[in-house]
């Protein structure tokens, strides 16, 4: 029989991810936290691997600017997140291009 969650699993939000949300628990808090963060980045990742190449510029350009707000502009995640953006963003233009070169 299970019992009913308690603690962070219960709804509260431990007083670390509200100060990365801006100190603002709520819905927000779990889209600006590093994980959701980075599930974000893996969505973008696996839309690219898909072919989706303007979607996925999408989703890394959204991360790209939670990750500077959150994390600061030189974090590791954060360059991450502007690298993919690059790729993502060359890639639909390449792809663009030739198409109408045919």
């Amino acid at each position: 029989m299970r019992t009913a969650p308690s603690g962070p699993a219960a709804g509260t939000v431990p007083r670390d991810h509200a100060r990365i949300a801006g100190g603002r628990p709520g819905p927000q808090t779990h889209r600006c936290h590093p994980h959701a963060l980075g599930s974000r980045h893996n969505l973008a990742d696996a839309l690219y691997g898909m072919g989706r190449y303007v979607e996925a510029a999408d989703h890394h350009r959204q991360n790209l600017v939670a990750r500077t707000r959150v994390l600061g502009p030189d974090h590791p995640d954060t360059l991450t997140s502007r690298d993919g953006l690059e790729t993502a963003l060359l890639t639909s233009t390449r792809r663009d291009g030739l198409r109408r070169s045919r």
